[in-house]
């Protein structure tokens, strides 16, 4: 979940209103968010070979599987190559790998990965930067996952209709490994593609052109102002500008007004109104010492896992 263009939020098409035939999508990215999610949906969404759904996050297979296959596919409306969409919450809920394979068991699959200490971190200053009154992080690990990270999780608590990713709490929600494993057992190896947010910093053109080969697309395409980062982190400047900015998205949401929204977003001069700059989880070493130990455990045994699991991880991932 994520303060991106999703339908959490948003009134949508029931079964029985008028939708224009789709696309079906050939490839789908599950996240987490706070990995990269916003800065490769920009990169994808520009290629000429690349279809991206209408909205950033469709959340069909989550919040809204009770709709049939035609409303999705409604959300694809270009054909190309390459159809897809982001849906960065799709990896907290068990039941989505099934639901994906069963809908296309060839479909492809881009998982983003990121250090679960520093991905820990970027989820908890996301909840501040939304204007949230939290404890101190280590104070925080049973918060849920849906209030840090909005997306309609106040209107489906309203309505008592929270969905499995929503209460998914903050400590499970990067145990990145568990949380994976139900797609890890469905999809095959060549039909997964990890994005690993650690190797942006080190050489984004190979990152996005190995993304780009997977899913079968010009792999030399370098999007405009790829090189900066999307959706960084920041810090409102006060608990009122953090509620306004929230507040403001959600009513864009609510309207439709995705590309301003997305507009917005980018805008440096609205970030340097609005929030200050904030190097989250920049010394490692520091964020592990301010974590209870059992907490610290928990997190390095997923890593030694995620680094069986894929190998260039070991390179990336080490302690400062």
């Amino acid at each position: 979940m994520s303060d991106s263009n999703s339908y959490a939020t948003n009134p949508v098409l029931s079964d029985n209103e008028t939708m224009a035939i789709g696309h079906r999508p050939t490839f789908i990215s599950i996240g987490p968010g706070r990995c990269a999610t916003s800065w490769l949906h920009q990169s994808l969404e520009a290629h000429a070979e690349i279809a991206m759904a209408s909205v950033k996050e469709t959340e069909y297979f989550n919040t809204f599987y009770d709709r049939s296959a035609a409303w999705y596919e409604s959300h694809f409306k270009s054909h190309a190559p390459a159809v897809g969409e982001i849906s960065s919450n799709y990896y907290l809920d068990p039941d989505v790998a099934k639901r994906i394979r069963d809908y296309d068991p060839s479909i492809r699959i881009i998982i983003n990965l990121r250090n679960p200490f520093t991905l820990l971190q970027s989820f908890y200053n996301f909840g501040v930067r939304r204007g949230m009154e939290l404890n101190s992080l280590a104070q925080s690990m049973d918060v849920p996952i849906g209030s840090l990270m909005g997306s309609g999780f106040a209107s489906r608590k309203k309505r008592n209709s929270l969905t499995p990713s929503d209460t998914v709490t903050l400590l499970d929600s990067v145990c990145l490994h568990d949380r994976l494993k139900p797609f890890l057992e469905v999809f095959p190896n060549d039909q997964i593609h990890f994005f690993i947010f650690e190797e942006l910093q080190y050489d984004w053109q190979a990152a996005l052109s190995n993304a780009y080969k997977f899913l079968g697309v010009a792999a030399d395409f370098e999007p405009e102002g790829a090189s900066q980062i999307v959706n960084s982190s920041v810090v409102p400047k006060s608990k009122l500008v953090a509620r306004l900015a929230t507040n403001t998205a959600s009513l864009l949401r609510s309207v439709g007004m995705y590309r301003l929204l997305s507009t917005l977003h980018r805008s440096n001069l609205v970030k340097k109104i609005l929030f200050n700059s904030n190097k989250e989880g920049s010394e490692l070493s520091n964020l592990r010492s301010t974590l209870d130990p059992t907490v610290v455990k928990r997190l390095d045994a997923q890593i030694e896992r995620l680094k069986a699991m894929h190998r260039p991880l070991n390179k990336l991932w080490k302690e400062d």
